[in-house]
């Protein structure tokens, strides 16, 4: 009789509210399901956030359609970096060196060698561990301190330059395509879970 049940805290909540996110038979569904696979996501990451619209209300804004950005042009521009990079990092015996400037480029260049280009999923996890500013340990970069800050300061403005033009660029772009896609839909599962929620408390209070 009612597909509902109870969260932790009382609310009712519809046991169908996945399969809501996950019908395959509907076409806004099936195309945003190739986003998530693209992302490297799950409709139960939709639903993480449809339980967090649910818990808040409505948003207070919702971002306009942002188009696809271009993965080409982004990697194009993560190879420039990468071939400077290999030019300028020094040599290291150290399994762990403690360098974060070092450490992430030999993960970029790692990462740019292995990296599936025809979806999103591994330039993203490559861009967002530049997110955060690396803090460089001079020892690597010099026999001695004048030699260390000579080498280091041109690339500390190379990385700051990579970081701001593209990391912080490229991730805001991503993420606002994921956001617009995903929010309309999310709105529509929520406003599909409220009603139903209501259909069944008017069906219990019958009894």
């Amino acid at each position: 009789m009612s597909d509902s049940g109870r969260n932790g805290d009382g609310r009712l909540v519809p046991e169908n509210s996945g399969n809501l996110c996950r019908r395959k038979e509907e076409p806004e569904g099936r195309r945003l399901l190739r986003l998530l696979r693209e992302f490297e996501a799950t409709s139960t990451d939709l639903l993480t956030g449809l339980r967090h619209m649910s818990d808040h209300g409505e948003l207070d804004y919702v971002a306009p359609e942002v188009a696809r950005p271009d993965l080409s042009e982004a990697w194009t521009a993560v190879d420039e970096f990468g071939d400077y990079l290999q030019g300028v990092l020094p040599e290291c015996a150290e399994p762990e060196p403690t360098c974060q400037v070092l450490t992430l480029g030999q993960s970029l260049l790692r990462r740019r060698q292995l990296a599936q280009r025809d979806t999103p999923h591994d330039l993203l996890k490559l861009l967002e561990e530049w997110e955060t500013e690396p803090k460089p340990i001079k020892k690597y970069w010099g026999e001695n301190r004048t030699q260390q800050n000579e080498t280091i300061e041109p690339v500390l403005q190379r990385v700051e330059h990579f970081r701001l033009q593209l990391v912080a660029a490229q991730l805001c772009r991503w993420r606002s395509h994921l956001y617009s896609q995903c929010v309309p839909f999310l709105l529509k599962v929520r406003q599909a879970c409220l009603s139903a929620g209501t259909t069944t408390i008017r069906l219990r209070q019958l009894h």
